[in-house]
């Protein structure tokens, strides 16, 4: 079998030298999808012999190869000569030469030839400058992708992380808004958007890679006029009772200054 079929595909190869002839298949047709199921049907194969090549993939592409265009031409069966875009690698494209044996059901990859610009003009060929795997069992996602940033984005893949979204993403293929730094105060006043959190043990917004909020457990550290620090509450002097700055104001026109001493005698409206 193998010998019948190698001695057809030399009469094709070389009829289809002799004879020229391509006729284009227009995109509409039911013979353009029937070359697109024939790519379907190859997928392994055309894959495998890139990635041996050396070719990168994206990591995680599934759909692998998108037709463009084709030209046919019958010389003892049907020889497909098409033009294809490499989905997993954006902007590349490859031609390829599949050959439909007169009486047989099953396509055959004869060549590739990878890179190709969309542009270039698509004609016979019988050699490619891509080798054919003849090992389709093994697994095809190997090599495909690469790094993974600290936002778990695939770098060799185009992606980056958009802070905004909270997403990896790739600039062709959509936007990343930018983030307002300072839009998005919480209600202790802290920018979410830059980092910061309250810390209810400091009294303060902080960011965890740069310093640690101590949790000590709220409520148990009352000053002498009963103000838990640990839930942000300071003692009003003008006032006479506690208060937290983030939700109400506290007036020192009336304090006189040294009457409020605690029971260590630091003066707190002096700030002690």
């Amino acid at each position: 079998m193998k010998l019948f079929l190698s001695t057809i595909m030399s009469l094709a190869i070389s009829n289809a030298q002799t004879m020229g002839g391509l006729s284009t298949i227009a995109s509409n047709s039911t013979e353009f999808e029937n070359v697109e199921s024939y790519i379907s049907i190859l997928d392994d194969v055309i894959t495998a012999s890139l990635l041996d090549s050396g070719v990168s993939f994206n990591l995680g592409c599934t759909d692998h190869y998108a037709l463009d265009s084709v030209s046919k031409q019958v010389v003892n069966g049907l020889n497909y000569f098409a033009t294809i875009e490499v989905l997993c690698v954006p902007g590349n494209y490859a031609q390829i030469y599949i050959y439909k044996p007169a009486g047989e059901s099953s396509p055959v990859l004869e060549a590739i030839n990878y890179p190709t610009q969309l542009s270039d003009t698509l004609t016979s060929f019988t050699e490619g400058n891509i080798p054919i795997s003849s090992d389709t069992d093994s697994d095809t996602n190997t090599g495909l992708g690469g790094d993974q940033d600290s936002n778990g984005c695939y770098i060799n893949a185009g992606y980056q992380f958009c802070e905004s979204l909270g997403e990896c993403y790739r600039w062709w293929e959509s936007d990343c808004p930018s983030a307002v730094i300072g839009g998005d105060r919480d209600l202790y006043g802290c920018i979410t958007s830059a980092g910061y959190r309250w810390c209810s043990s400091s009294n303060k917004c902080y960011r965890s890679w740069e310093e640690e909020c101590d949790t000590t457990t709220v409520g148990n550290d009352a000053d002498a006029h009963l103000c838990i620090a640990s839930a942000g509450y300071s003692y009003c002097v003008s006032t006479g009772e506690c208060y937290r700055p983030w939700e109400t104001n506290c007036s020192t026109t009336t304090v006189i200054t040294g009457s409020d001493r605690d029971d260590y005698g630091c003066i707190a409206s002096a700030g002690y």
